[in-house]
């Protein structure tokens, strides 16, 4: 993944991964006619995303946590979520 900006300050980043960590989405994550449903935590530490309208047959694609966590800041309380959980 290229290097880019995020548009929250790098103090309000209190997860324990960096802003540039993958995560896996489904294809509206970040379409703003959609919003974002659950978030699952795997017991590895990966995170998903998943968004209003699941889309079982499509594939994931990767975001970058710290972009979805721009386009939807109410993810960033999900900071601590533990491995194994979802919201």
């Amino acid at each position: 993944m290229t290097e880019h900006a995020h548009r929250f300050q790098p103090e309000e980043w209190k997860f324990a991964c960096a802003a540039d960590t993958l995560s896996y989405c489904t294809q509206k994550v970040l379409d703003p006619a959609y919003f974002i449903e659950e978030v699952y935590r795997d017991h590895d530490g990966d995170w998903q995303i998943f968004h209003n309208r699941g889309e079982a047959d499509s594939p994931p694609k990767l975001f970058c946590l710290g972009c979805v966590c721009d386009f939807d800041p109410s993810v960033m309380q999900l900071h601590d979520l533990a491995p194994g959980w979802f919201a």
